[in-house]
């Protein structure tokens, strides 16, 4: 026991000593470094994995901007594209021998359709359907109605005074007369038949564009007044239109100030967080 207390005795006087302390602060660091080596090292596995994900969230917010800037080119395209067959659909009702081919136009906007099939949400596809329908049915009654439409406009366009001009408006009178036979119940076959024969023989005092359009012009009058039939295709396209729009704002965030307007605005604001360059 005396043993052991001498032991500790001199263990202490040797670390009050001065060779005592020099080596107690040895250790002493040799310890602290350890501990700090501990430390660090932990806190580098933490830094790494803070790596990690942020890479993950900055891939995925890259491949959503992506995906977002593509359907945003390809909406707006369509839209464009349906705007401008609808203003020409439209034209043809009044110009002769226009510079352009609706059916061309309607073929582009197909193709632009099958391309929003791929990556646009079933939300946008619901409503560019109903577009489609709708400008099917404008496209329908242009091919079919538009060319009399057109000889119509040509006949009350002459002005008071020029030769033609009394019978432009007794050929105008016969196909009115002749459009509410055919509306009326059951219509009088005699009637009509004389109609018929009326405004070919007034049409042949007309120019060969007229002549040329007679049957056209006949066939025409057993449809109802192309005004009210033009005026309701011409707003279910409108409306139709609209609706896509809207919906297209809502998918793209439009009303959303946050919402980021590029694909590289998109991917700073998840980098953000951790305050790194993006450049």
């Amino acid at each position: 026991m005396d043993t052991v207390w001498d032991f500790i005795g001199k263990l202490w006087d040797f670390s009050t000593s001065t060779p005592g302390v020099a080596l107690l602060g040895i250790l002493g660091g040799m310890a602290g470094n350890a501990i700090s080596g501990s430390i660090q090292a932990g806190g580098g596995k933490e830094q790494a994995k803070a790596a990690v994900l942020a890479t993950e969230i900055a891939g995925d917010a890259q491949r959503r901007a992506v995906v977002r800037e593509e359907r945003r080119i390809e909406i707006a395209g369509f839209v464009r594209a349906a705007r401008q067959l609808l203003h020409d659909l439209e034209q043809t009702f009044v110009i002769d021998n226009p510079q352009f081919d609706v059916r061309t136009m309607y073929g582009d906007l197909m193709q632009r359709q099958a391309q929003l099939e791929l990556i646009a949400p079933e939300s946008v596809l619901v409503k560019i359907e109903g577009l489609m329908e709708a400008i099917d049915n404008f496209l329908e009654l242009a091919l079919t109605r538009a060319p009399a439409a057109r000889a119509i406009r040509r006949l009350t366009a002459v002005p008071p005074g020029d030769p033609d001009s009394d019978v432009a408006h007794r050929v105008v009178t016969l196909l009115d007369e002749l459009r509410t036979e055919h509306a009326s119940e059951g219509g009088n076959q005699d009637a009509i038949a004389s109609a018929r024969a009326a405004v070919r023989s007034a049409v042949s005092g007309l120019g060969a564009t007229v002549q040329a359009r007679v049957e056209l012009l006949l066939t025409d009058t057993a449809y109802p007044p192309l005004a009210d039939v033009k005026l309701l295709a011409v707003q279910e396209v409108g409306g139709a239109l609209r609706g896509l729009v809207d919906v297209s704002r809502t998918l793209l965030g439009a009303d959303d100030p946050d919402a980021p307007t590029t694909a590289t605005g998109s991917i700073r604001r998840w980098w953000a967080p951790w305050s790194w360059s993006t450049s």
